[in-house]
């Protein structure tokens, strides 16, 4: 291991990387900022976690050397030390801010420093007493341990401003540790990225539990691999719309392996529609009930009372002038439109959503608009039908990645093996007659036969099958194709044939 050199020092320049920070040094002056320079001569270093730096950035620039949010640990955590080993003079991480419970960013610098960093069997660095956090392999055993025992972690979070300031102001010097070492930028393992449409994946479940797995393998596997605004990449599916049919706002069906728990999710249920705002710079309950000076959400149960067939009950969270130019335009809102829509005496919702976190945000978001649906549904005297998400950007920030793999090998095939779903388009009953093959389409529900059809081969029916558009499920389409071959195959070799 390098030892730490005691000396004071003459010159900082002996102790720091010339254009130091080297790590993430793209982030700085972005807009959002995810990564603020301040005074070299000051030796702490301060992480929001997921707050916002523009919520900090009252603290004197003099008092701190960097500022940063830390949104992945494994990615994040990894860059702050190679950025202390370029600095030697840094000896105060402080942890303002706060985190989320899925990111544990916060939580993984203390384990760091109480704990230290290891090897796992499968090679990868961790820290130790954590699961799921990846460290860069860019830097060695030996430093991160060197760095482990020469910073000093203070943890502050969920202070404000000026707590932050009073704290950092009082931290005593102390001399450079070492002298500096440059390490290669740590970056994530490039996922391959999968050839498809490109554009409007649909994703149909009963229950938002089965949707979510789904959405985090499209994701991983399609989307689109881009830098984001918050300091972090992202992987980005371009319009994903997800629609959930059969899920009860007042039973909901909870699996352990969604990311908030069931406590968490009846809370924002609860609370989704509070028009009271607090200190956030904006809430959907605010926009939709009280932000425009009307009640968005009972005005579209007037309208729909009034008239049952309406198109406009259609109500916005976004305001151009704030959000697109104003004060709000660095945090807006992500949900922005919402519209009511009665088919059949069943009532559904669908959401315009500009911007979706899908592995933080979308899960509780999604009971949410169940709950808004509910309320309306009930006023208005009208069964509840399906809520429809519509992501125009769909992502997984990097930060969720490994989370994502974990939840993914764990619960993914499982999908899989649920019980035979009904086509909502119907079924076909298929068999042998005049040398043909005849099929039958047959209401889902009723059973009503809706109109009959005949071919006189497996191709010849499957391109029925695509003209009529008698199917909308793949599950039942491949069960089809395989019963249409065995029709035709009895039909030739004079067979007989019962569907199967």
């Amino acid at each position: 291991m390098q030892q730490a050199d005691q000396k004071s020092p003459s010159n900082l320049e002996n102790y720091i990387l010339p254009g130091w920070p080297k790590i993430f040094r793209s982030r700085l002056g972005g807009n959002p900022p995810s990564l603020v320079l301040g005074n070299l001569e000051s030796q702490v270093g301060i992480t929001t976690g997921w707050k916002p730096l523009k919520d900090f950035l009252e603290i004197p620039r003099d008092s701190y050397a960097i500022m940063g949010q830390l949104y992945n640990p494994s990615l994040g955590l990894s860059g702050m030390v190679g950025n202390t080993l370029g600095n030697t003079n840094l000896h105060y991480w402080v942890l303002a801010g706060s985190q989320i419970k899925i990111a544990r960013s916060l939580d993984a610098v203390l384990a760091f420093k109480n704990e230290g960093v290891e090897e796992r069997a499968d090679g990868s660095y961790g820290i130790k007493g954590i699961d799921g956090i990846k460290l860069s392999k860019t830097i060695s055993l030996e430093l991160y341990e060197l760095v482990r025992q020469n910073i000093e972690v203070i943890d502050i979070r969920n202070q404000n401003a000026s707590r932050v300031s009073e704290v950092v102001s009082n931290l005593p010097r102390k001399d450079p540790w070492g002298y500096p070492i440059e390490v290669e930028e740590p970056r994530a393992e490039r996922q391959e990225t999968y050839p498809s449409e490109g554009t409007h994946f649909v994703i149909r479940e009963p229950k938002v539990w089965m949707a979510w797995p789904r959405i985090l393998y499209v994701i991983r596997k399609f989307g689109n691999e881009k830098q984001s605004q918050y300091g972090e990449d992202q992987r980005e599916i371009d319009a994903l719309n997800v629609v959930i049919y059969n899920e009860n706002p007042s039973n909901i069906d909870y699996r352990d392996f969604l990311p908030h728990s069931k406590e968490d999710i009846s809370g924002y249920m609860r609370e989704f529609l509070n028009p009271e705002k607090g200190d956030s710079v904006y809430t959907y309950g605010n926009r939709l009930v009280a932000y425009f000076g009307f009640d968005q959400i009972e005005a579209c149960i007037d309208e729909l009372k009034r008239a049952k067939f309406s198109r406009r009950a259609f109500a916005l969270t976004w305001d151009p002038k704030s959000d697109l130019i104003g004060e709000t335009k660095s945090d807006p809102p992500c949900l922005d439109s919402f519209q009511f829509l009665i088919q059949d005496d069943r009532l559904s919702l669908t959401t315009y959503i500009r911007s979706n976190d899908m592995f933080n945000a979308w899960v509780n978001n999604a009971f949410g608009l169940l709950a808004v649906l509910d309320k309306v549904a009930s006023a208005v005297g009208v069964n509840r039908g399906n809520i429809s998400t519509v992501s125009k950007s769909a992502h997984i920030y990097q930060s969720a990645w490994d989370r994502t793999n974990e939840i993914l090998d764990a619960h993914y095939e499982n999908l899989f093996r649920s019980p035979y779903r009904q086509d909502p388009r119907g079924n076909l009953h298929i068999y042998l007659g005049d040398e043909l093959i005849k099929f039958t389409h047959l209401h889902p529900i009723t059973g009503e036969p809706l109109k009959e059809y005949v071919a006189k081969n497996a191709d010849e029916a499957e391109k029925i099958i695509e003209m009529e558009e008698l199917v909308s499920l793949r599950t039942h389409a491949f069960y089809l194709g395989r019963e249409f071959e065995k029709a035709e195959r009895a039909l030739r070799e004079g067979l007989p044939y019962t569907q199967g």
